[in-house]
């Protein structure tokens, strides 16, 4: 490898190729033009691979080993592939006989190919289609192949290689290839071991790459194992693969390292040295612009740049350096240097901040900035500059026009209060001469008022005077001045604090050069019981109704929901036997926007159910860019990149014990903003969002304990109990206005089994149990006797059983009875919306009343005779079966107790 290889010029025209579609088209193309036709693809990968001025690798000169005859292109650059090599499969190379000369060493060349989300190989065959040719491959597999440009050589003295960025992609499934030939073997369809095919996964099996999307998003350097004989090919593949499913994922800067000794020590030159193995992450660049008033210059504003990559050794595993270029965003969208306006900006800078002054103007102006890192290789004082430029986000800065004073808010304070869904806030605006001279335009015969305005959903101006300031001059050319509150601004009936800004006269000081600064403090309230709340609040000091004052913003933070009801099918509530579906199944789901704010102040996105204690049903957690929807301790999907413009995020909710009818949701979102170093929480409530939602009430009294009691084989004491359980649903009329039918479980004595109760038909001891029957018990409430024999408590302990219930409703008529089976129609679905509404009660049995019978327990002076235990296959024995037992105690009456239980 050359000590410092030329970057390649991948772009000349002079390596334009022709190619012919299949409807018998010719076109024409640059190396740099991303392929998506097949017939493209495969002229562009034979472009690639027939060109020796395009740069790749002989691996026997690269890793210092013996060249693999055939299997390379060979020890020596004089030598060349023929048709007598495995290149008989490259047809896309059109002749067989047609020399193909080693590759150019100053350099390596890689290409990104994209999978299609459909391709799933298996023997040969893609869904049903014969693959014979590499045109055929390719045509059902491969979704597109672009040609890395941007790329720099590495030449760091442990672990050299060379990078290569990809960006602005949307996919799922993707690979590498680099020309050069590495594999000790004749690969498969297309490529044959004439590309070097990078591969994440163990080389022995066939395991898919999933969740790299979390890995890469969250700051991870993904290794690969393996250089593969054909990625795809495999059954299960060998490919990164975004998500277990389709869903496509957007990246920038997606970057690869391909190591000159990834090969060392394998002489079949396939799987990868772990120390040296390609390895892939998301370069990313991070930008912050601020602006303050000039400590030094009257009449001038400091603007600050910071900017950050996570650019280092350990995401490469080896050593190169940055350089940075800062530009001003131009309204039209171009870039213009800053050094150009700015002679103390050096250009490029290896310095990661930058600080200087701009004078203040007549007219307000906004400055935007961004910052290009460009990855170097540095020899002494000579600079390598590579092809890779990595643009941070765009941030900007506001100068405000030249008024008698500067404003700005100096703190704010929001707290959601969910009880009386207002936001309550406390927000510090403060002010001064903007110059020294402007002392001068001070006016002491008017009061000049401080004012909250904002814009109303109908697009009005709404303001209103929070305070009024008063200025005298003395003598001695100082100001002092009185201010006094408006008490009609301070809507305060909930309170942010104890420490309202008092509305009586005489609140004073004194103005000089020195501080300068008057603070204004203003308590208010806003409902948000719908979502007409302004985006911000602006604060202005006029005089007789001019401004006098830029503009000091208060953000207002919020985002918009709706709620619904999520069905089943008729199929499922069949199969429900073991509430087996998820509550969410036949639930809720509130869809909210989740986003990214400009100053990346959101930290998260709470839901809450309004039940009489507010419950959090999950929330949407940000970070590094991306948002992640958690319920409990569940994630829910992938992690979404949403930007400014935001993202639907659906949050499943179950009909639960604590739901009100309506149910009802409201999002609050958390930021963390810091003022004078303290990071400071906030709290934002946005508009609610209702939907009749079908309810069930569970009650359960009448507890009974049976009078007799005995001592089984096993040394238990047990007794009969039983109880009353009642159901009462509410079924709105605009969504659920049916009860299909119930099923009640009852929690066993070992906390792990479900066992359901007899049906309202069906209360027999001897039954109790049999399969839950369904039944249709209309829209009012019913009654479930359960009567059942389990162990007794010790003398110092209590029986606390717990009882499940679901209602399924439906927006279907039902007849009576109802009973659920299988649908009986071709497509295995019944017609209707079914939805669960589960409710669960904990009961203590310690006093019940002493029954001298409960349903068909004959219990006066009945003693245990013998008792008698059957496994599941029917097999009788005076001793418990390992697993699942049922045992028949007969009585010294005749009747017979029949139970469960587990050994």
């Amino acid at each position: 490898m050359t000590a410092n290889a030329a970057v390649f010029n991948y772009a000349d025209e002079k390596y334009r190729f022709t190619w012919t579609d299949s409807a018998g088209v010719e076109h024409s193309n640059l190396l740099t033009d991303k392929a998506t036709d097949p017939d493209h693809i495969l002229a562009l990968i034979a472009k690639v691979y027939a060109t020796p001025e395009i740069p790749g690798t002989i691996y026997s000169n690269e890793i210092n080993k013996t060249g693999k005859i055939n299997y390379d292109y060979h020890a020596s650059q004089t030598e060349h592939i023929t048709s007598s090599t495995p290149t008989k499969y490259l047809d896309w190379l059109k002749s067989d006989s047609k020399p193909v000369s080693a590759p150019s060493e100053n350099g390596k060349t890689v290409l990104f190919v994209e999978i299609k989300p459909t391709f799933h190989a298996k023997g040969g065959r893609w869904q049903g289609v014969d693959i014979k040719s590499n045109r055929d491959f390719v045509k059902y597999c491969y979704k597109s192949v672009q040609l890395l440009s941007s790329h720099m050589r590495v030449n760091d003295t442990n672990n050299p290689g060379y990078m290569f960025v990809v960006d602005n992609i949307t996919t799922n499934r993707f690979f590498f290839i680099s020309k050069g030939r590495a594999r000790a073997d004749a690969g498969n369809y297309p490529l044959w071991t004439s590309f070097e095919q990078v591969s994440p996964t163990n080389g022995s099996g066939a395991t898919v790459t999933t969740g790299l999307a979390d890995s890469l998003k969250n700051g991870s350097v993904y290794k690969a194992i393996h250089s593969c004989g054909s990625v795809p090919i495999i059954e299960q593949g060998h490919e990164f693969t975004i998500t277990g499913n389709s869903e496509l994922n957007a990246f920038s800067n997606l970057t690869l390292y391909m190591p000159d000794k990834r090969l060392v020590q394998d002489s079949y030159y396939s799987n990868y040295n772990p120390t040296y193995a390609p390895r892939t992450f998301l370069y990313l660049c991070t930008l912050d612009a601020d602006v303050k008033p000039s400590e030094n210059h009257d009449g001038y504003f400091t603007i600050s740049l910071k900017w950050s990559t996570n650019f280092n050794t350990a995401k490469i595993g080896a050593q190169a350096e940055e350089q940075f270029y800062v530009y001003v965003v131009n309204d039209n969208g171009t870039y213009t240097p800053l050094h150009e306006s700015d002679a103390t900006m050096q250009t490029p800078t290896q310095s990661r901040t930058h600080t200087y002054e701009v004078p203040q103007e007549a007219d307000s102006r906004i400055i935007r900035y961004i910052v290009a890192a460009n990855p170097i290789e540095k020899s002494g004082n000579v600079v390598n500059a590579s092809s890779i430029f990595i643009y941070s986000n765009v941030d900007q800065v506001q100068i405000p026009g030249r008024q008698a004073f500067f404003s700005q808010a100096s703190e704010y304070r929001s707290r959601f209060d969910i009880s009386s869904q207002l936001n309550v806030y406390k927000n510090t605006i403060s002010i001064k001469p903007n110059t020294q001279g402007d002392y001068e335009k001070i006016e002491t015969t008017q009061a000049y008022s401080m004012m909250r305005r904002h814009t109303d959903a109908d697009g009005n101006v709404q303001e209103i005077a929070i305070a009024n300031l008063k200025f005298n001059k003395a003598e001695n050319g100082t100001y002092s001045y009185t201010l006094k509150y408006n008490a009609d601004a301070q809507n305060t009936d909930v309170k942010y604090d104890d420490n309202a800004p008092s509305t009586a006269e005489g609140i004073s000081g004194t103005l000089t050069s020195n501080d300068g600064i008057i603070y204004f403090y203003d308590y208010f309230n806003a409902s948000t019981a719908s979502n007409d709340q302004p985006s911000q609040y602006n604060y202005v000091l006029q005089l007789d109704g001019v401004q006098t004052s830029n503009s000091g913003t208060v953000p207002v933070y919020k985002t918009t929901a709706s709620s619904h009801l999520v069905s089943v099918t008729k199929d499922q509530v069949a199969g429900d036997s073991n509430r087996g579906l998820d509550a969410t199944e036949g639930g809720l789901a509130v869809d909210f926007k989740g986003y990214i704010d400009a100053d990346h102040h959101i930290k998260r996105f709470d839901v809450y159910r309004l039940d009489s204690d507010p419950v959090i049903v999950g929330n949407a957690q940000c970070e590094n860019g991306y948002i992640t929807l958690i319920k409990g301790n569940r994630q829910i999907g992938d992690p979404q990149q949403p930007g400014l413009e935001g993202y639907t995020f659906s949050l499943p909710d179950e009909l639960s014990s604590s739901q009100s009818t309506p149910a009802i949701y409201v999002p609050v979102i958390t930021t963390n903003v810091t003022f004078a170093g303290a990071t400071v929480t906030n709290t934002y409530g946005c508009s609610r969002t209702a939907v009749d939602a079908p309810n069930l009430e569970l009650k359960v009294d009448n507890l009974l304990v049976s009078a007799s009691k005995w001592v089984d084989a096993n040394g238990h004491k047990r007794c009969g109990y039983g109880a009353t359980v009642h159901l009462t649903p509410t079924l709105p009329e605009t969504t659920a206005p049916y009860a299909y039918y119930y099923r009640v479980w009852r929690l066993a004595d070992d906390e792990t089994q479900l066992n359901s109760l007899p049906s309202s038909s069906n209360t027999g001891w001897e039954n109790d149990y049999e399969d839950i029957k369904p039944f249709y018990p209309g829209n009012t409430e019913i009654q479930v006797k359960d009567v059942y024999v389990a162990n007794m408590p010790n003398a110092d302990e209590s029986r606390i059983v717990t009882y499940i219930a679901r209602l399924y409703s439906t927006d279907q008529a039902q007849s009576h009875p109802a009973v659920p089976r299988k649908a009986a129609s071709a497509s295995g679905t019944a017609a209707g919306y079914y939805y669960i509404t589960e409710k669960r009660i904990d009961v203590d049995y310690s006093s019940p009343a002493v029954a001298t019978g409960i349903d068909g327990i004959t219990t006066a002076q009945a003693t245990p005779v013998s008792e008698v235990y059957y496994n599941v296959m029917g097999v009788a024995s005076t001793r418990p079966h390992p697993g699942m037992n049922v045992v028949v105690t007969t009585l010294s009456d005749g009747s017979r107790l029949t139970t469960k239980m587990m050994k």
